[in-house]
């Protein structure tokens, strides 16, 4: 489709004498193309859902074919680098469970999550189980998903308490489910009892249509070994999540952990990484690394960050349009 399009096979015939390569990555739904010309800059067009804008063109050509690919994708030269103001869906939002999770949670602190995740438009909450029905109720009307976590922090709580806080959970109106594994029985390496925990929880999650379970593992205090270990009980039980940590452990997420996730888990195993991801950066390294789900109490500063990127780039674009409007010729 693209490449039967006259103008843009006209862009490709004005670069071709410019080293450039395209690169193509997929996360959901959106897509990144990008055009790196030497010598010219760097051209960065992203196409998701009903936007699209562009950043960073350093020539006078290349933003001249851009204003003619703008008829090709519909949309002017302006909307190109046009973000939808405050209401954007930024590209990080929708990986975050947005989590207070400290054992002094007052219902002002859920109420605060919740209105921060309608505003920002996050994934999830993740929230004790105490206040699960006051979360339900306060994102009522809204797509954020209510998760809570089960044997929290710690895991050694025994099978049946488990299954129970699961059930709890389910009856309160909890979407998600954070299943914290018998830590204690991994580094035992006792992965039947890990089987028959995680049989027993998924029996519950599973006889309600639509529920996510997710189970931790505190990467950050695991072997690699033990790490591999848990990805085969766990891609063997197709949970929906493997989670690399509560936060509460001495070491939280890592890309190398994330990493390790994804050469040892089937594609339909997402990943959610957890437990001192506080920056843009931070956020960044896990999703290239594997993570499809991102556990953050930092998440407004986090978007914050992405918001304040996605402004410098456009002013920049302002900039540059306004030094390089055509005068004639090229």
């Amino acid at each position: 489709m693209f490449f039967e399009n006259g103008v843009f096979v006209n862009f490709f015939q004005e670069l071709s004498s410019l080293s450039f390569f395209l690169k193509l990555t997929s996360h959901h739904d959106f897509f990144l193309f990008y055009f790196i010309c030497l010598g010219v800059g760097e051209i960065l067009i992203v196409f998701r859902l009903d936007w699209t804008f562009a950043i960073n063109i350093s020539s006078k050509r290349v933003y001249l074919y851009l204003e003619k690919m703008s008829d090709f994708v519909g949309v002017s030269g302006e909307q190109i680098v046009e973000e939808k103001n405050n209401s954007v869906v930024t590209s990080v939002s929708r990986y975050i469970d947005h989590t207070v999770l400290k054992q002094s949670c007052q219902e002002k602190d859920i109420q605060q999550v919740c209105d921060e995740a309608k505003e920002y438009q996050f994934a999830a909450v993740c929230v004790p189980p105490y206040w699960v029905t006051s979360a339900k109720k306060f994102l009522q009307g809204t797509d954020v998903k209510v998760a809570t976590v089960i044997g929290f922090p710690f895991g050694y709580s025994v099978i049946s308490s488990k299954v129970e806080e699961t059930k709890q959970a389910i009856e309160h109106g909890a979407d998600e489910v954070d299943v914290v594994a018998n830590i204690s029985a991994i580094k035992q390496g006792q992965y039947d009892y890990l089987r028959d925990e995680i049989s027993a929880v998924l029996a519950v999650v599973r006889a309600k249509e639509g529920l996510i379970c997710k189970v931790i593992i505190e990467s950050g205090i695991l072997t690699n070994e033990e790490i591999i270990e848990c990805c085969k009980v766990y891609d063997a039980a197709s949970i929906d999540y493997l989670k690399t940590s509560t936060g509460y452990a001495e070491k939280g997420a890592s890309v190398e952990a994330v990493r390790l996730f994804r050469q040892n888990l089937s594609p339909s195993i997402q990943i959610k990484a957890s437990g001192g991801i506080r920056t843009l950066s931070d956020a960044k390294a896990m999703i290239e690394a594997g993570a499809t789900r991102l556990g953050c109490s930092a998440s407004v500063n986090i978007v914050k960050e992405e918001r304040f990127e996605v402004v410098e780039k456009k002013r920049k674009f302002d900039d540059m349009k306004e030094t390089s409007a055509p005068t004639g010729g090229y």
